[in-house]
């Protein structure tokens, strides 16, 4: 019998951030699971809520941050693990990629040093015999003339062999759920496609779990398995890749998919009006009413939830059929 039990269940998370006597939500009761083997892609603009969403499952966020809901992994709910057992959690059985490898490696370490790290702090693996394990992730992340790359400091490697870099770190304990914020950010297409390539392979090798962080929803059709759209802190639509672009539901998902470059000849790039608003001035009922070409009277009245329009497809907007 297969295990449809899923790896991650995320219930109602909800962060808010303490600013000048105010509580401000950056994410907003939003609930998602990812299954063994699988691949989620979380998308929307910048601001959405996606880094703030992951940070907070490993309790990366600043201490002005209030955090309330489920995040269960392994049996246990990760949001309220002792700082102890969540240290214990983190780079061991879920791993994160963080958004610009230029910036996210230490500058006066090897990269030797710094993929060896987590086998000493996690396995107690003596300094040698780590550098022989990161020796084999550098080549298992495909990273040419791997020995000498072993000695070099950050600086002197390109862009993509950063980001592989910080892949064989986040690989280096084989966790069963990666978090990869951005993992193809700034990288020329080529070099994008290899580190998908790199990361699908992986994922068939080990039934690795990944959530995948993005804003590009090319990687999301060609990598992702489930799709998550994310505004303002909220989840506007779930839904399977293919139905995702296929049978589109809410307004804010359709204004994404508009918006991807095509081939068509079409003189200019279609665009979404406006901007994502701040969390100080958010607007009343649906936060994506203020740019929505649907929008009508209802739109302001009520926040929309979640609501299942067909099996395994759910849109938050009040134009879904029977909405109430």
């Amino acid at each position: 019998m297969v295990d449809t039990t899923p790896i991650l269940d995320i219930r109602d998370l909800t962060v808010k951030f303490r600013s000048g006597g105010q509580l401000l939500p950056a994410v907003d009761r939003c609930s998602f699971s990812i299954g063994k083997g699988e691949v989620l892609g979380l998308v929307g603009e910048s601001g959405s809520g996606k880094s703030t969403t992951a940070m907070a499952m490993l309790g990366l966020l600043p201490k002005n941050a209030v955090i309330e809901g489920d995040a269960h992994f392994g049996g246990a709910n990760i949001l309220t693990l002792p700082e102890t057992e969540l240290t214990a959690l983190r780079g061991r059985r879920i791993s994160m990629i963080f958004q610009d490898p230029m910036s996210s490696l230490n500058p006066v370490l090897t990269v030797g040093e710094q993929v060896a790290e987590p086998l000493v702090a996690h396995y107690g693996l003596p300094p040698m015999e780590a550098q022989t394990r990161a020796l084999e992730l550098l080549d298992r992340v495909k990273i040419p003339d791997a020995r000498r790359r072993l000695h070099s400091y950050p600086n002197e490697l390109s862009g993509g062999l950063r980001q592989r870099v910080m892949i064989a770190m986040a690989l280096a304990c084989e966790p069963e759920l990666l978090l990869a914020d951005e993992p193809t950010t700034a990288l020329d297409v080529t070099v994008q496609a290899q580190i998908l390539d790199l990361l699908l392979d992986l994922r068939d090798e080990s039934g690795l779990s990944i959530l995948l962080i993005t804003h590009d929803l090319g990687v999301v059709a060609n990598f992702a398995d489930q799709v998550a759209v994310m505004y303002c802190g909220r989840l506007m639509e779930t839904a399977p890749v293919n139905t995702f672009f296929d049978s589109p539901s809410h307004p804010y998902t359709e204004a994404l998919i508009r918006s991807i470059p095509t081939d068509n000849g079409a003189p200019r790039l279609e665009t979404i009006p406006g901007s994502v608003p701040k969390l100080t001035d958010l607007p009343p009922g649906c936060p994506f009413s203020t740019r929505c070409q649907h929008h009508f009277t209802a739109c302001d009245e009520t926040v929309p939830v979640l609501r299942e329009i067909a099996p395994s497809h759910f849109s938050a907007c009040v134009r879904t059929p029977d909405y109430a």
